[in-house]
């Protein structure tokens, strides 16, 4: 489960060696870490009604895989935006977060 859940990470350094991230590649990065880590949550969060909804177990078995996998992608976009998007300038990343609401919104769902 967790060597399917890594297999986008392995994609992403592909397309990084070959130049394959677009004209702005941290732009790329952020979003697609952003966007697996909200599939993996909510992935995640799904497990429970499922099992309920088709009376069925294995889905509960992948709950705490989902959400490791989503907490993960969500550490790495955070960090990334951190170090390479704001340079670790915690003025500027305090002056982004207040003045732009997503990444508000973003800040307080990650802590």
């Amino acid at each position: 489960m967790v060597a399917g859940g890594l297999v986008p990470v392995v994609e992403l350094a592909g397309r990084a060696v070959a130049g394959g991230l677009g004209a702005d590649p941290v732009a790329f990065l952020l979003n697609r870490l952003g966007l697996l880590a909200l599939v993996f949550l909510v992935a995640g969060l799904c497990c429970t009604p499922l099992r309920l909804l088709f009376e069925v177990t294995w889905p509960a078995r992948l709950t705490r895989a989902l959400g490791l996998l989503g907490f993960g992608y969500a550490a790495a976009h955070v960090g990334f935006y951190l170090a390479v998007d704001q340079g670790l300038d915690l003025a500027a990343t305090w002056k982004d977060v207040t003045e732009r609401p997503f990444i508000t919104a973003g800040a307080a769902a990650f802590l």
